[in-house]
């Protein structure tokens, strides 16, 4: 108890019921009691990450709002950060008023974000009227609070060597903090090593592999880097421990015979009959390590149904294809009175849901072909480590809130499908190990979001944050992250008010988690 230093009620500020590990139970008795008092009690779930009423589909609530009061439906809408149900009262223009110039536009959409503001902080300020004044529920949430953030405690490493047999005698020896670094990845079986520009990320990363495959607890281990570093990568290797046998694949090295730079060694792209050789080698035990391009990481197929098994226990994913079918259900209906259709990747979308999402996602790009016969849930990976990992960091793009996205939260948008695709191959690495596996090197985890450490740590371990509550991205920034009303300048360089991450909340909390990886 004395190194987890558990929190009392008066420690935990700022409290929300929009915080991830809030129990709805709280949260539910809140609204019982308060916006839905006039009607009936209410029993929230969360059901494909979505926060909903018991017994009430919440894509239909905005249509069906059996039992609650139009209050409670626009504070589900807020739990979700869905603003199709966060409505608030506003003046209507008349039919006869000539069309709002674009001042005015700028300016409802200003009003209609203080509306949404004010009316989200009378609802934080109600709830934690409604907690504090009972013993019961000051316990049941410290409680809760307690067992999310507090069950930690970040050991230290020493950085006594260690030995590896195959290390070459002429090979660099590693620092005190590179093996301190290495010891608290092996103990976890997974880790990211974010050390600074030139501090040693890469031997760090090779001791951790040797050590890893002498203990015997890794045996087919690949690492991951940018196509332009793969040979530096294979050298790196091949100095310290110079007995490994090293394969490349997305890349072959060649000897220019003529022309003005004959003699020089370069390296060209390989075929995918070249790279399905090369790792039928590695299934077989004929290589020690992978060295694969990023370019190459994509060419390997995938068993389909079992990333969408995986993807349908994601709650992220959950929540956002739930919104995005419920927006592709209202436009179909508009365009059929159109007589006008769907494109077709929104209708797959509307009529297979995660399935449909995910075959796209996986689909090469034109042009390119799968390594003949290679399946990537088939090779027995069970290290996967990744260099410049920071190059997938968006997994999750930040989504638009009461006034749009903040200020300094990072660009909106989906997913971009090389990080998917990473996500996809450590899922299948994490499922053949039991949940270790993978190692990420970046010295930025986090350079234009905040969102961005949130990402990064979906990679190695996405129970790492859901053991405290914290189901998607939303919910990390609601737990956090500091939202206030800021003067800024817009595209136009014109200044307004405009919400803007100004920095951390929790920030123990948070670097207890990250440090616990």
């Amino acid at each position: 108890l004395d190194a987890i230093k558990p929190a009392v009620f008066e420690d935990i500020a700022e409290y929300s019921p929009q915080d991830g590990y809030m129990p709805l139970e709280l949260v539910s008795g809140w609204l019982s009691d308060t916006l839905n008092a006039k009607i009936d009690p209410i029993r929230l779930e969360r059901v494909d990450g979505l926060i909903q009423a018991r017994g009430l589909k919440y894509i239909d609530t905005d249509q069906d709002s059996r039992g609650l009061a139009s209050a409670t439906v626009a504070c589900l809408g807020w739990l979700n950060h869905d603003f199709t149900l966060f409505k608030v009262e506003r003046e209507r223009r008349g039919r006869n008023e000539p069309p709002p110039t674009r001042e005015e536009r700028e300016e409802a959409k200003r009003s209609l974000a203080a509306a949404r503001e004010k009316l989200a902080q009378s609802w934080r300020e109600s709830f934690r009227r409604w907690v504090s004044v009972d013993e019961a529920r000051r316990a049941q949430l410290t409680h809760a609070y307690n067992r999310a953030n507090r069950g930690r405690v970040v050991p230290s490493y020493s950085s006594e060597p260690i030995d590896i047999a195959r290390w070459g005698e002429g090979a660099p020896r590693p620092k005190p903090h590179q093996v301190a670094a290495a010891r608290r990845i092996l103990d976890n079986g997974c880790g990211l090593l974010a050390l600074d520009v030139g501090v040693g990320k890469t031997y760090t990363a090779i001791l951790v592999m040797a050590a890893a495959r002498q203990r015997g607890q890794v045996r087919r281990p690949v690492i991951v880097v940018p196509s332009s570093i793969v040979w530096k990568w294979h050298d790196d290797i091949r100095c310290t421990l110079p007995d490994y046998r090293v394969s490349v694949i997305g890349s072959n090295r060649k000897r220019l015979s003529k022309g003005e730079r004959k003699g020089v060694v370069t390296s060209e792209t390989d075929t995918p009959e070249q790279r399905a050789a090369k790792w039928t080698e590695f299934q077989a035990g004929q290589v020690d390590v992978v060295i694969l391009s990023f370019d190459a990481l994509g060419r390997t197929k995938m068993n389909q149904q079992a990333v969408v098994d995986y993807i349908e226990k994601v709650e992220a994913v959950s929540r956002s294809i739930n919104l995005r079918r419920r927006s592709l259900k209202k436009r179909a209906e508009q365009k059929e009175k159109k007589e006008e259709k769907l494109s077709e990747r929104d209708a797959a979308l509307l009529e297979h849901g995660v399935s449909a999402w995910v075959e796209e996602t996986l689909r090469l790009p034109k042009g390119q072909e799968y390594d003949p016969g290679i399946r990537w849930d088939e090779l027995g990976i069970d290290m996967l480590i990744v260099d410049e990992a920071a190059a997938f960091k968006n997994l999750y793009m930040p989504q638009p809130r009461e006034d749009g996205v903040p200020k300094f939260m990072g660009t909106a948008g989906e997913g971009s499908h090389r990080a998917w695709q990473l996500d996809f191959r450590a899922a299948a690495v994490r499922k053949h190990t039991g949940g270790s596996g993978i190692v990420l090197l970046t010295a930025t985890p986090a350079k234009n979001s905040p969102l961005e450490f949130y990402n990064i740590l979906q990679f190695i371990d996405p129970s790492i944050f859901s053991k405290s509550g914290i189901h998607d991205p939303e919910q990390f920034i609601d737990t956090f992250l500091r939202i206030e009303q800021r003067d800024v300048l817009d595209t136009s360089f014109n200044a307004t008010v405009k919400s803007a991450v100004v920095g951390f909340k929790h920030l123990d909390d948070l670097r207890t988690i990250i440090f616990s990886l």
